[in-house]
């Protein structure tokens, strides 16, 4: 709260014009910045599939559940990736030889990267399940009479030794069980607003829902139409 403060006036976006405050939403702003958003995303989603699919295969854990629950988040990369395309394909040009992305793609993200990343977090907890707490920490790597237990005890299959296994619950527990982690989950539920005022506000928004009327339209007018003799 500034309650005593000077903003010199050349650091001033709006001073007085709640039109252009008002209007800000039109300007193109929210497709520029869920774009990013969106993309920021996308490298995000991919990190989680390759650090899921690192643990399981590190564990060698072969179960249908977890092919199921890798599969699932391959497919919320795949689908992000496509509205990170579709928004730069159909982009429209504002001048200049700026162009902006085109926003439709990009608006279920708003609402769907906010139920997608707690279920990116539960599913690597899932996997990495009581070996996220079963990770010795470096002290104890280095410790001489413990490191040649942890060798045999708590190496990870295909050749991983206990070291680079180490490593990489270490780096799943940090992403998913940490404090920093618990912050970044919060983030992603909330920060681009919650995932139901999205839904709500994609709705009510100026959606384009003529060809779904058409759709629905032209069916209802087969039904109507006389028979045939």
């Amino acid at each position: 709260m500034f309650d005593d403060v000077l903003v010199p006036h050349d650091r001033v976006f709006i001073d007085g014009r709640t039109d252009v405050y008002n209007g800000i939403r039109e300007s193109g702003i929210v497709e520029n910045l869920t774009n990013q958003t969106t993309i920021r995303a996308l490298t995000k989603l991919e990190f989680s599939y390759g650090l899921a699919t690192r643990l399981a295969e590190t564990i060698n854990d072969q179960s249908p559940a977890t092919h199921e629950m890798l599969g699932e988040l391959l497919a919320y990369v795949e689908v992000t990736r496509s509205a990170v395309l579709q928004s730069a394909a159909h982009g429209r040009h504002v001048g200049d030889g700026v162009w902006f992305p085109d926003p439709r793609p990009l608006v279920p993200m708003r609402s769907l990267l906010a139920t997608w990343f707690p279920r990116v977090a539960e599913i690597i907890t899932l996997i990495g399940s009581h070996n996220l707490l079963a990770t010795p920490t470096r002290w104890q790597l280095d410790n001489v009479e413990l490191r040649p237990l942890l060798d045999e005890l708590l190496h990870g299959a295909n050749g991983i030794d206990a070291e680079a296994r180490a490593a990489l619950f270490r780096l799943a527990w940090d992403f998913v069980g940490s404090g920093l982690a618990g912050r970044n989950l919060l983030y992603e539920r909330f920060y681009l607003t919650s995932a139901t005022r999205n839904r709500i506000t994609a709705h009510l928004s100026n959606a384009d829902r003529s060809r779904a009327y058409a759709l629905v339209d032209n069916i209802l007018a087969a039904g109507r139409a006389p028979a045939a003799d």
